[in-house]
């Protein structure tokens, strides 16, 4: 059990016996004159006794020292036997909770889930000092509570089945909950955010006990109902997932990976407000209602080829990185109203099918449109500051541009405009590309102005139009482009620089009976307007 003392052991008491030793040495010769008159024969008894205490009493010191030593393994042994005992009950508890979660029984089976969740907060009680160590016990639970959401929820009641519809749903209500529970918070839905990620998802970060939120979600392939949270997360994964029920992630953080790729919604949906703050996917979702992603806020984003059948809200959305709706199909309202794009925007080859808007909308990455179909469509107010590629697009009601500022190239070569189109107000800051279109009703450009060369080669105007009081600073191009109608050019101004040929084909079709066009303005001073202030993408 114990050993003899050791040098290194106790220090202060070899120093004590050293300093003795050497008190009695010094004595002896300082006064060697003066022992060698001492009576040895009457002094020698004393002496003996004297020296056999101080021996007593060093041995006792060491026989003190060699008890505390044993009693300091004993502890050591008696905890390490402690812990390891605690350790096997734990993963006895393991053992005999999945057993009950393997049963058909959902009352059993919901049990085990509360059983599971509070054998996660013992295993992180048990390695308090080891936070990584909890984590990957807490990771273990989480992923055996997840699989009890995987099972389809029974489209109606039958006695052939073990569980009612009813049933079925309730237990999956209350495991979600106590799911979503342990990724909630006590921070506000500001407070957190401004922590960073990479601190607040390390597992030291001091969270409430029973927290979840560095964990890893995985929801894949699971059918959830009535979902409501406002959590925090890690990496997530719903690829795949049906929701039933109401839907809602409102204020939710999602500080790793997001994956909703395939999941399907179909009921109303909330996304308002929540923060996407890594790479998110819905790529081929499927909302079968009303969505709403109001004030969400976007890092990488791809939404291609989803499909929204009822209305979509995405106003006031801030998409900081680059963001993809390709191929997407919106059936019903699209609101983009006041949304702020901070990348690049994919939208080539959409169908809006409903009335869409994407009014006072910042776009400040170039935009791609390419190839995508609207009905009523309204960018009143938007500003694009890199180029806006709306080319080849289809316009199949209403397009209102009415005030936009194009700093940068706007094309809308090869686009078809059914009814009647509106850029008036409008300025374009750099090309104006409007080459081989179609403006099947009356196009208006009136007071726009166009800082740079426009062209307009090739493309047809079949009804009556406005170009009134408009503002031509450069050179501008009309070559073959088909007038059916005249159009309105009255008070319109054109540079210098245009053509004796673009002036001549300007007085041959334009409307009689309007005011006479300004040609030859002088715009060498003329100033482009100024760019809005990038929003805060924090």
């Amino acid at each position: 059990m114990g050993r003899f003392i050791e040098k290194s052991d106790k220090p202060w008491l070899w120093g004590g016996g050293g300093i003795v030793a050497g008190l009695a040495i010094g004595f002896a010769i300082a006064h060697v004159h003066t022992l060698q008159e001492w009576r040895w024969d009457i002094i020698a008894q004393p002496l003996a006794t004297l020296g056999a205490g101080i021996a007593a009493i060093i041995a006792a010191a060491i026989a003190l020292h060699n008890g505390e030593k044993t009693r300091e393994q004993d502890k050591k042994i008696h905890e390490e036997n402690s812990r390891a005992e605690q350790e096997r009950a734990l993963r006895e508890r393991f053992t005999s909770i999945v057993e009950l979660l393997a049963t058909k029984d959902l009352t059993k089976r919901e049990s085990g889930a509360y059983a599971l969740a509070a054998l996660a907060d013992d295993w992180e009680k048990f390695h308090k000092d080891a936070p990584e160590s909890a984590r990957r016990e807490q990771q273990v639970c989480l992923n055996i509570l997840t699989s009890q959401l995987r099972d389809p929820i029974p489209d109606k009641s039958s006695s052939q089945l073990s569980a009612s519809k009813e049933q079925v749903q309730n237990f999956k209500e209350r495991v979600q909950e106590i799911i979503f529970s342990r990724f909630a918070t006590r921070y506000n839905n500001n407070q957190r955010t401004r922590i960073a990620p990479r601190i607040f998802l390390n597992p030291t970060f001091p969270h409430k006990p029973g927290d979840f939120p560095s964990l890893d979600l995985d929801l894949s392939n699971c059918h959830l109902h009535n979902v409501k949270t406002n959590g925090i997360f890690s990496a997530v994964n719903f690829s795949n997932t049906h929701f039933s029920g109401i839907t809602q992630f409102s204020k939710s953080v999602f500080f790793g990976k997001a994956n909703f790729d395939q999941a399907e919604f179909d009921k109303y949906a909330k996304f308002d407000d929540v923060k996407f703050e890594n790479i998110s996917t819905f790529k081929e979702s499927r909302f079968l209602e009303e969505v709403d992603f109001k004030s969400a806020s976007f890092s990488s984003i791809d939404f291609s080829n989803s499909h929204f059948k009822w209305k979509a809200n995405f106003e006031d959305a801030n998409f900081k990185a680059d963001t993809s709706f390709e191929k997407a199909k919106f059936n019903k309202e699209a609101y983009f109203h006041k949304a702020n794009f901070g990348g690049k925007g994919n939208f080539t080859e959409i169908k809006f099918l409903g009335s869409t808007t994407f009014l006072r909308a910042k776009f400040y990455g170039i935009m791609e449109f390419r190839g995508s179909e609207f009905q009523e469509i309204s960018f009143n107010y938007a500003a694009f500051h890199k180029a806006a590629h709306i080319n080849s697009v289809k316009f199949h009601e209403m397009a209102e541009f009415y005030d936009i500022n194009f700093f940068d190239v706007a094309n809308f070569s090869g686009s078809k405009f059914y009814k009647i189109s509106i850029f008036s107000d409008s300025k374009f800051c750099t090309g104006a590309l409007l080459r081989d279109s179609e403006f099947c009703n009356a196009a208006h450009f009136r007071k726009a102005v166009f800082y740079d060369t426009p062209n307009f080669a090739n493309s047809i105007f079949f009804e009556k139009g406005s170009f009134a009081q408009a503002e031509f600073h450069r050179e501008t191009s009309f070559e073959s482009a088909d007038f059916r109608k005249e159009q309105d050019f009255g008070g319109t101004k054109f540079s210098n620089l245009t053509t004796k040929a673009e002036k001549e084909k300007i007085e041959k079709i334009r409307d009689k009976k309007s005011a006479k066009p300004i040609f030859d303005v002088d715009f060498s001073d003329s100033k482009k307007p100024d760019r809005f202030p990038r929003k805060d993408t924090n």
